[in-house]
Formats: C-alpha cells, sequence, structure tokens
C-alpha cells in the first residue's frame, strides 16, 4: 500500500461526489491511500493536509 508522502501522486477532479466514491473505492481496491478533498473535507487525513 502507497503511503502520504511517497513520490507517486494524481490529482482528479469531477463534480460528481458519486464518481468520487466510484474512484476512490476502485483506487483503494487496488492499494493505493486516497485522500478526497470536497466541500466538507471531514476526513482526519484531508484536514491535517490542508492544515
Amino acid at each position: 500500500m502507497r503511503e502520504l508522502g511517497a513520490n507517486e501522486k494524481a490529482v482528479i477532479f469531477t463534480e460528481s461526489r458519486r464518481t468520487q466514491r466510484y474512484l476512490k473505492e476502485m483506487l483503494v481496491e487496488q492499494g493505493y491511500n486516497v485522500v478526497m478533498f470536497n466541500d466538507q473535507n471531514s476526513d482526519s487525513d484531508a484536514k491535517r493536509i490542508y492544515e
């Protein structure tokens, strides 16, 4: 599993939260660590990165 701060990073933009959830599930199944940003930013990793 890849960790935050790893050399390989990607940013994916989408307007749809449904698409965002789908992409997260698919990438996590492949072993990627995913941090989602949206207007809620309630995820602890997202808050830490934002700060």
